[in-house]
């Protein structure tokens, strides 16, 4: 038991969670084979985590199984291999199913619930929720009908790297990832059960949302080390600078509406199958604490989700074509700025086309300026903490956004 605490405290003291709360707390560990399961308290929600061993085969299955102590299991296994695993989820397939089991399960994932939703309203745009793994009452993982072979984000990288070249074509797909992003919200903004029930934004939420900027400018002066440590610390004020601005557009937002939206959208979160365009990981940003994943937000933050993916798109084009990554998310971004605008707003010309007019806010340019804001904040907290190398395209936005300022600047 000493060597199961011992262990449980050290991995809960390295993970992420630990990094965004600052009050991380073990409650109750459990050895299973060569694994530790941890329960744990952090930003005042429960959590579990799994340190994974060498036999993260045998403790899939017996999670899917519902084999070990608390853990409610859906489905017998007959052929399962493991085709990818992270810090916070192991990847696999199971009789033709895909399994994602999360490492880092919190009390406020809401992915199971917004599945089967979308399944009996608009299958088309979702994975297929098959079943869901859950620890006592949280969430440990989903098991979906489609696989997820060609991310969205390959087909965008490629016509970057083109445009570097001098073609002017935006991804085929474009326009269709409008009107599937607001067949989402359309579909979601019909929900009527409590968990995703639709509202209106008050000064109390917009005071949330920019505290959201704040907290993150200070986790980011917190790991600020190495030799990016200044340019860190330059970014982080910037965060703390523009989230003062941002307070200006809080009577502009109050009275939008708000209601439960995808939360973490972008290119790798979206695949094409066959004439559709469908959705996955509804589990909301990794890294999200202090704010909470079961929060009810504008759709418009989803749209600039995805513009900030766009922009990632352009950033990775330049690392194919053989620039580093900090050159690539200055050098390449600045090149592609025009293609990159004109295939964000032509993708935002048919969102508006199709969604639902009361979910898209008038003066909506100062609002997408927001929103842009707090997601890069988030970006680069969590670039940092997976350690993915890919923190200089949010850092470097983050200085163009202040820099353009109150210029929207794709």
């Amino acid at each position: 038991m000493e060597h199961c605490r011992e262990k449980a405290i050290e991995a809960l003291g390295n993970s992420g969670l630990a990094r965004v709360c600052g009050d991380a707390r073990m409650l109750e560990c459990m050895e299973w084979g060569d694994s530790i399961i941890i329960k744990a308290s952090a930003c005042g929600k429960s959590a579990y985590l799994i340190k994974v061993g060498r036999g993260v085969g045998a403790l899939i299955r017996d999670l899917v199984s519902g084999r070990m102590p608390g853990v409610r299991g859906c489905m017998e296994q007959a052929s399962l291999d493991i085709i990818g695993f992270g810090v916070r989820s192991v990847i696999a397939t199971l009789n033709g199913k895909l399994v994602k089991v999360n490492l880092v399960s919190v009390e406020d994932n809401l992915e199971d619930k917004v599945l089967r939703y979308l399944d009996r309203r608009a299958p088309e745009i979702s994975p297929g929720y098959v079943c869901s793994i859950r620890y006592d009452n949280i969430l440990a993982g989903i098991i979906t009908r489609r696989m997820g072979e060609r991310p969205l984000a390959v087909d965008y990288i490629e016509y970057a790297r083109k445009a570097l070249s001098g073609s002017v074509e935006e991804p085929s797909l474009n326009k269709m990832l409008g009107r599937s992003i607001a067949l989402l919200h359309n579909t979601l903004y019909q929900c009527r059960e409590e968990w995703c029930k639709p509202s209106n934004a008050t000064a109390t939420h917009v005071e949330s949302w920019i505290n959201r900027v704040k907290a993150r400018a200070r986790i980011i002066k917190g790991m600020a080390e190495g030799q990016d440590r200044l340019q860190m610390l330059e970014a982080a004020d910037a965060l703390e600078e523009m989230a003062g601005w941002m307070y200006e557009y809080t009577n502009t937002i109050i009275g939008d509406v708000i209601m439960r939206i995808h939360g973490d959208l972008h290119l790798y979160q979206a695949y094409i199958d066959g004439d559709s365009i469908y959705f996955t990981d509804f589990e909301g940003e990794p890294y999200r604490e202090p704010a909470r994943r079961d929060e009810l937000e504008p759709p418009i933050r989803d749209i600039a989700s995805i513009a900030r993916s766009i922009w990632y798109a352009t950033a990775l084009a330049g690392m194919d074509s053989g620039m580093s990554a900090e050159d690539a998310s200055i050098e390449a971004v600045e090149k592609l700025a025009g293609w990159r605008s004109n295939v964000i707003n032509n993708m935002i010309d048919e969102y508006r086309s199709s969604v639902y007019k009361e979910l898209w806010p008038r003066g909506w340019e100062g609002k997408m300026l927001f929103w842009l804001v707090e997601r890069a904040s988030y970006e680069l907290v969590y670039e940092v903490i997976e350690s993915t190398g890919l923190h200089h395209i949010p850092l470097n936005a983050i200085l163009k956004l202040r820099d353009s300022w109150p210029r929207i600047y794709w």
